[in-house]
């Protein structure tokens, strides 16, 4: 086993993880474990495994939120990013940018669900392809 190149380590089937990639992750690293030159895993320092997990179950209790009511939702994820002024970290960061994700999908789902209503009961206003076309420039 060799080392790809600095962060990464082709590892054989069937075979643990090189001790290098252990002590790069000890040292702050991720290294990424490749088979057939894909990456298969990656061992990283046991602070960023806590930060993707706590990104994880910021998405995981907003979806649930926004199941059981999406105003209550809505108003959850507004309080929320007032409440942090600037991230100050790359997880803060993410998950602000999934709370905004978030907050797109529940004020943009009313108005989809009306469209899709009236292209269904065919009150849609249609425009001819050749007029999107030339409003391109196509």
């Amino acid at each position: 086993m060799t080392a790809a190149h600095a962060h990464e380590y082709e590892v054989p089937e069937h075979a643990p993880a090189p001790v290098e990639a252990v002590d790069r992750a000890v040292d702050g690293q991720v290294v990424y474990l490749t088979r057939a030159g894909q990456r298969v895993a990656a061992v990283v320092p046991p602070e960023q495994a806590a930060d993707r997990q706590a990104v994880d179950a910021v998405v995981q209790v907003v979806t649930d939120l926004i199941r059981l009511d999406p105003q209550r939702a809505r108003i959850t994820i507004l309080t929320l990013l007032r409440s942090v002024p600037a991230p100050s970290t790359a997880t803060q960061q993410e998950i602000r940018e999934e709370l905004i994700d978030f907050l797109d999908d529940i004020d943009s789902a009313p108005r989809m669900r009306e469209v899709l209503e009236r292209v269904r009961s065919g009150r849609a206003e249609t425009v001819p392809m050749e007029q999107v076309e030339a409003g391109l420039d196509l």
